[in-house]
């Protein structure tokens, strides 16, 4: 009692990453079928006990994330999911999969992976397709996603700052540190370079939205959720301002307490 909490998403989300170089996965009706299925409310409630918040590419509720409102309009954030799920059948029906097909899932081992791996095996199956977890330990993971070894994957990514820049160029542009699933588009590549040299910043905005629906349309991962943070403070702390990253804000040159 006394003190107050704020929660709000963090810079870290959970993320299923087909291969876009591996078949059915080069097809991007069988991407956007994953896409459709998830299910992000439940995931968020069964992974972190309901302390997730489902968003775009970007950390929801800052500057450049497309808001919540218009998020929850898109296909696979709409509930329930019953027309989600006809249409993710559909397409894997038209991409030649009628039946669904079977695939594995590599995971980190650890708990919070597994766990995520496991409950993207009901998921899939709701579309037909049969999954097999894999857990390995984080070295052999690793080198399985830098070399791109995988059908699919589960884990749980983060940048250290909100900038588009970081995320963009993390996971989606062709040369990205994090595509794991060496995902590649020649439009996302030119829109991140402009967005990146834009100086007025209704005009980056622009061009970020841009490009985040550019990369959406192509379905190179799903984003399941982004992780909520809880911070604390007490009444007596003053001028103390919570960060969505436990990697920053840790300098509190303009903190002072009160007694």
């Amino acid at each position: 009692p006394g003190f107050t909490r704020v929660t709000k998403p963090s810079f870290v989300f959970y993320s299923f990453v087909p291969n876009y170089q591996r078949k059915p996965f080069d097809d991007v009706r069988v991407r956007k079928a994953l896409w459709l299925a998830a299910d992000h409310k439940a995931a968020a409630d069964i992974l972190v006990d309901g302390r997730g918040v489902a968003g775009g590419v970007l950390v929801p509720g800052t500057i450049y994330a497309t808001p919540q409102e218009e998020i929850a309009k898109w296909p696979g954030y709409r509930y329930p999911k019953d027309q989600d799920i006809a249409e993710a059948k559909k397409l894997l029906a038209e991409a030649g999969y009628p039946n669904g097909f079977e695939t594995w899932i590599s995971a980190r081992s650890g708990k919070a992976w597994v766990d995520y791996a496991v409950y993207m095996t009901g998921e899939l199956a709701k579309i037909g397709i049969k999954a097999e977890v894999r857990p390995e330990e984080i070295g052999a993971q690793k080198l399985r996603m830098f070399n791109h070894d995988f059908p699919t994957l589960v884990f749980r990514e983060s940048q250290g700052t909100d900038d588009p820049d970081a995320f963009f160029g993390g996971f989606y542009t062709s040369t990205a540190g994090q595509n794991w699933g060496a995902y590649s588009n020649p439009k996302v590549d030119e829109l991140f370079a402009k967005q990146a040299q834009a100086l007025d910043p209704k005009e980056r905005l622009k061009l970020v939205r841009e490009l985040e629906q550019t990369i959406i349309a192509d379905y190179p991962r799903v984003i399941h959720f982004w992780w909520s943070i809880s911070t604390y403070s007490w009444p007596q702390i003053k001028d103390w301002k919570p960060h969505s990253s436990v990697q920053a804000n840790w300098k509190h040159r303009d903190t002072w307490l009160s007694r």
